[in-house]
């Protein structure tokens, strides 16, 4: 009941009336309990117990590094889940610049184009923190799209201040190219 948010006095009085029957029954039953925790299964089980919670510590404390400390290995013979060294090359500047870069992805929600934008842009987002990215939907937010000069769908939106780069091919290069697109006219 305490674990389900229920703190009631039910609750409470039930749990001491238990630890004290649980106490009482040791008392009166000294000797017994002596002779059932000195014996060898008992023993045992301490062991095993103890074995176990360590296995559990263990577990939790690396899933805690886990968290805290992720890295992404790319396991495919065709590296289809990680970024090619100019990219990887770009994003370390744009890092080190400390620009933040703008991208707007304009795909309707059953367009099969956002799960294709979504892993792209999420291989360039665990590479660099300065890359803000969105989904608009170009059917609802009409005049957006126009006023950004969107004309097709599905596009991808790059901006940095004044500067826009617009891709209407969702891979790696033609995203790259955009990100050194509005990158050189911002230092200019």
């Amino acid at each position: 009941a305490l674990i389900i948010g229920y703190t009631g006095p039910g609750p409470v009085v039930l749990g001491a009336l238990g630890l004290g029957l649980i106490a009482a029954f040791g008392m009166s039953n000294r000797r017994w309990l002596g002779v059932v925790l000195s014996s060898r299964g008992m023993r045992y089980s301490t062991n095993v117990g103890t074995v176990i919670l360590s296995l559990l510590g263990i577990l939790i404390f690396l899933n805690v590094l886990a968290y805290r400390y992720h890295y992404r290995l790319d396991l495919s013979s065709e590296g289809l889940h990680s970024l090619s060294p100019q990219t990887l090359s770009v994003l370390e500047d744009i890092n080190r610049a400390g620009e933040k870069i703008t991208v707007t992805a304009f795909a309707p929600p059953q367009s099969g184009y956002r799960a294709v934008i979504e892993k792209q842009m999420d291989l360039y987002q665990y590479h660099s923190r300065y890359l803000d990215f969105e989904f608009v939907d170009p059917d609802v937010h009409r005049e957006l799209a126009e006023s950004k000069g969107i004309t097709r769908n599905p596009s991808v939106l790059f901006e940095l201040g004044d500067n826009r780069s617009i891709v209407t091919d969702i891979d790696e290069p033609h995203f790259t190219a955009a990100l050194l697109a509005v990158r050189q006219t911002h230092s200019r």
